[in-house]
């Protein structure tokens, strides 16, 4: 299982918002954006 810590952040990269390649600042803008 995912540690509850991180769940929340490690959804986002299994349901396909983030690429696994994908940087912090790169994230944060998308984040941004919505």
């Amino acid at each position: 299982g995912v540690d509850p810590s991180i769940r929340a952040e490690v959804w986002e990269f299994l349901l396909g918002c983030y690429s696994i390649g994908s940087t912090a600042e790169y994230r944060w803008q998308l984040r941004m954006a919505r």
